[in-house]
């Protein structure tokens, strides 16, 4: 079970604390702007627009997007917005964000969607609304890694970034056993166990699915339970697995009234 995420453990260690000392006078700051390319790693949900297709999820960046940025500069570890630019054929984000003092050799991370990361959005601490809109919104958990290089009045990225996912989607519909109870259901509860559950409640009018974004499991047993009114449903799996990055769909799962 992760109790500590990847991406949360790169982005604590870039926030480390400043060498206490004083000086004399006050240091001028230098503003760079970053102009930096994310590419999305193949076969992950790595993008802004997400739409279900039928068949699958389709994601694609869009122009506008707001890019959490955390990154070495010579003091200690500073915070930025960026926003995508411009968005090629290839699935490939050009983003750019204005950096002070940046450390040459210094890490920086790239986290998407803006308010999961800089307003810590939990997939497990924050309630889910069960909609593609929402995960997008707050909780696709995607993130990449780089170096800066400062030379003169410039900064890059020589190396580039390739942005992956935390987090995969859980497309789910339930019965009863004779009747859809999808559009019923005002709570959803997810747990992998104590200390690994996600809670969805939709907002009326209620959908005829529910997506669920989940950190990844391994051989994980699971107990969902549906509350309805006036009903409690549940059922549980004694194994499941669901990889980061990927989009699962499980249509008709039949519910046990308690």
């Amino acid at each position: 079970m992760k109790t500590k995420k990847t991406y949360l453990k790169m982005a604590a260690l870039l926030m480390v604390a400043a060498v206490a000392g004083s000086c004399s006078k006050l240091q001028e700051k230098t503003v760079f702007t970053l102009t930096a390319t994310l590419s999305p790693q193949e076969g992950l949900l790595t993008r802004s627009i997400i739409a279900d297709t039928g068949t699958g999820i389709a994601t694609t960046w869009e122009v506008g997007d707001y890019i959490w940025v955390s990154y070495e500069d010579i003091h200690s570890n500073s915070e930025a917005r960026g926003i995508v630019t411009a968005v090629d054929g290839s699935g490939n984000a050009t983003v750019s964000v204005e950096l002070t003092d940046p450390k040459d050799g210094g890490s920086v991370l790239f986290g998407f969607p803006y308010k999961h990361w800089k307003e810590g959005k939990g997939l497990q601490e924050e309630v889910q609304r069960g909609t593609l809109a929402d995960i997008n919104e707050n909780f696709m958990a995607v993130y990449g890694n780089g170096t800066l290089s400062v030379s003169g009045s410039s900064v890059t990225i020589p190396a580039g970034v390739t942005m992956g996912a935390d987090n995969c989607i859980w497309k789910l519909s339930f019965t009863d056993g004779t009747t859809d109870i999808t559009n019923k259901i005002n709570q959803l509860v997810i747990s992998f166990g104590p200390y690994d559950e996600y809670t969805v409640e939709p907002w009326y009018p209620y959908p005829d699915a529910i997506y669920v974004s989940l950190y990844p499991q391994y051989d994980s047993p699971v107990t969902i339970t549906a509350r309805t009114y006036p009903t409690t449903y549940s059922t549980s799996k004694a194994s499941i697995t669901l990889v980061e990055g990927k989009f699962y769909c499980s249509e008709g799962l039949v519910l046990t009234a308690l």
